[in-house]
């Protein structure tokens, strides 16, 4: 008989998007978990800070996030976390680089 496998910890990852500077009660309360993903147009540095202080926070910059904060967003990263990794990315308007995004490899 093979030895059990080693149960993988449960991780939960939080996706949210499109907050345009708004952080809505319900929102908040749905994005419970190990980290937070923002897939773009956070609208505001303050949702970041509003993020941060309940997890772990990985943000791509959307095409409505500009001045200096929104420059240190990159455009796409990809995240692993438990073994999975998820591309985020938003294509802009103002980018000179064209974007291929995946979805996430589970």
């Amino acid at each position: 008989m093979a030895p059990a496998a080693a149960a993988r910890p449960r991780l939960g990852v939080g996706v949210i998007s499109d907050t345009h500077g708004l952080l809505r009660p319900q929102a908040l309360e749905a994005l419970g978990g190990d980290r937070i993903v923002h897939a773009g147009d956070l609208g505001d540095p303050a949702v970041l800070d509003a993020l941060a202080s309940m997890a772990p926070v990985t943000a791509v910059r959307g095409n409505i996030d500009r001045g200096g904060w929104a420059g240190r967003l990159p455009e796409a990263v990809t995240l692993v976390v438990g073994g999975f990794a998820c591309t985020s990315c938003t294509t802009s308007p103002h980018s000179t680089r064209r974007l291929t995004c995946r979805r996430c490899t589970w």
